[in-house]
C-alpha cells in the first residue's frame, strides 16, 4: 500500500535547520484552542510556488491548518480566502465580509506585496490604513490574528542587482508599516523581512515572487513557532 506524497517523509525537508518536524509543531501547539482557522490576503497568502524536491507539497497555510487539526480533531474548520493578483485595498474591500462571516477564532492576514509591485509605490499610507482595519475588523469578531512581514528576496542573489535597491526599499518600508500596525493592536506577529533565510535563494520560485514549497515549510515552521509562543510551549 502506497503513503500518500504529504504524508511522506522527506529527507531535505526533515534535515532543513528553518523547518519544524509534525512532532516538534504538534509540541508547539498542544493545548492550541483554536478550532476555525482563517487566511485572507494575496497570492503569498492562497499559497503560490514551485515544487521542491525533498519537500511536501503544501502552501504554507494548509501545513498551519493541519499542525492546528492534529489538535482539534472534531469539528476543526479551516477557509482560505487569498487571492492571487491583489492589493490590499481588494483583499479588503472582496474578503472582509466573507472573512466576519465564517467567524473565525484565528486568522492569519497577509497582503501588500502587489502594492509594492506596481510602477509607483506611493500609497504606503493607505497600504497601513487598509491592513490596520483588516486586522481591526476581525480582532472586533473575537479573533486571536497572526501577522507577518514578507521575505526580504533583495537579499539574495536572485534579484538583479538593476532592481535590488528600489525593491529593497519597498520591502523594508512595507515591513515597517506592517510591524506598524502588529505593535499597536497586539498581533501575533512573525518577522520573515529578517529571516535567517531570506538570503537563500533556494527558498523562492523561478517567479522571482513567491516561494516555493521550501519556503512555504520555513513560512509554516515560523509561524507555528509563533503560535507556540503564545501558547507559552517550547522545543
Amino acid at each position: 500500500m502506497s503513503v500518500p506524497a504529504d504524508q511522506q517523509t522527506f529527507d531535505r525537508e526533515a534535515l532543513d535547520p528553518h523547518c519544524l518536524s509534525d512532532a516538534e509543531a504538534d509540541r508547539l501547539l498542544a493545548g492550541a484552542p483554536w478550532t476555525r482557522f482563517l487566511v485572507v490576503g494575496d497570492s503569498i497568502a492562497e499559497g503560490l510556488g514551485d515544487r521542491s524536491e525533498g519537500y511536501r507539497e503544501l502552501a504554507w497555510a494548509q501545513r498551519v491548518s493541519r499542525a492546528l487539526e492534529r489538535q482539534q480533531p472534531d469539528g476543526f474548520a479551516f477557509l482560505n480566502l487569498g487571492l492571487r493578483d491583489l492589493v490590499i485595498s481588494e483583499v479588503k474591500e472582496q474578503q472582509l465580509a466573507p472573512a466576519v462571516d465564517f467567524r473565525p477564532d484565528l486568522a492569519l492576514v497577509i497582503a501588500g506585496g502587489n502594492d509594492i509591485l506596481r510602477p509607483v509605490f506611493d500609497n504606503g499610507e493607505q497600504v497601513q490604513a487598509d491592513f490596520d482595519e483588516i486586522v481591526t475588523t476581525l480582532q472586533g469578531t473575537g479573533a486571536e490574528v497572526l501577522t507577518c512581514t514578507m521575505f526580504d528576496i533583495t537579499q539574495s542573489p536572485i534579484v538583479p542587482d538593476g532592481y535590488k535597491a528600489q525593491l529593497g526599499e519597498r520591502l523594508s518600508e512595507l515591513a515597517g508599516r506592517l510591524t506598524a500596525v502588529a505593535t499597536e493592536r497586539g498581533t501575533m506577529h512573525v518577522d520573515f523581512h529578517t529571516h535567517p533565510a531570506a538570503g537563500d535563494a533556494g527558498i523562492y520560485s523561478k517567479d522571482v515572487r513567491h516561494c516555493n514549497h521550501r519556503g512555504h515549510a520555513i513560512a509554516a515552521s515560523g509561524a507555528i513557532r509563533r503560535l507556540g509562543e503564545r501558547l507559552g510551549n517550547t522545543l
